[in-house]
């Protein structure tokens, strides 16, 4: 794993706090997993940069079934809270998703996004 690769995982990976009170809402609801919100003010397309600012805005919302509709479900929620979360921001809405016994993985969002304007090149 090369510098920038450590930094992204370093920085994306939620919280001992975050992966506590997710294992508590899978255990008490028994859902299947939890999403949480993540922003990256500042990010705009593509690669990482190392440094780049991970905010984690508040909540937990549990998936009752990774199936297309609960996890899209949730999706749309986390996205637009991490999306107002950064206001006028430039940058990108993220999630996590913590699955029972802490395993996780995160992914950009898509209606989150904030980016400048920047016209598209006409052909």
């Amino acid at each position: 794993m090369n510098e920038i690769e450590r930094d992204m995982q370093d920085r994306l990976r939620p919280s001992e706090t975050q992966l506590l009170i997710a294992q508590a809402i899978i255990t008490a609801s028994g859902v299947e997993a939890v999403m949480v919100p993540i922003a990256l003010p500042g990010k705009q397309r593509g690669l990482w940069i190392a440094g780049q600012k991970v905010e984690h805005p508040n909540g937990f919302w549990p998936i009752d079934k990774l199936d297309s509709e609960g996890y899209s479900a949730a999706r749309e929620v986390v996205d637009k809270v991490a999306g107002e979360f950064m206001g006028e921001q430039v940058g990108v809405a993220a999630y996590c998703v913590i699955r029972q016994g802490g395993d996780f993985s995160v992914f950009e969002g898509f209606h989150g996004r904030r980016f400048p304007h920047q016209e598209m090149p006409r052909f």
